[in-house]
């Protein structure tokens, strides 16, 4: 029988021990202690930003901080409000009467 003598890159070596440590992690309570729970959730945020900061260098194409997306509130808000500026202004009393 033959034995294959693939040789796997170190990055793939280290992906299978991190999936491994996942789902043990998954599995392990971390008790009821908040002090404690609090310092575990922190290190477990600084462990995944490292790995989104990794992944995202992996990443081959470059994506945007943001986009434009007029559905959202925020982003309508300041468009109106930088229109309204750029316009000119009128006073009140220059606004002819109407019946509404």
């Amino acid at each position: 029988m033959a034995t294959s003598n693939k040789v796997v890159p170190p990055l793939e070596t280290v992906l299978a021990e991190l999936q491994d440590l996942a789902s043990r992690i998954a599995n392990v309570d971390a008790g009821t202690d908040a002090r404690r729970v609090k310092k575990i959730r922190l290190g477990l945020e600084k462990a995944m930003s490292e790995i989104k900061a990794t992944t995202e260098r992996l990443d081959p194409v470059w994506r945007p901080e943001s986009i434009f997306d007029p559905s959202d509130p925020n982003t309508t808000g300041r468009v109106v409000a930088l229109t309204m500026i750029a316009q000119e202004r009128h006073s009140l009393v220059a606004i002819p009467r109407a019946i509404a």
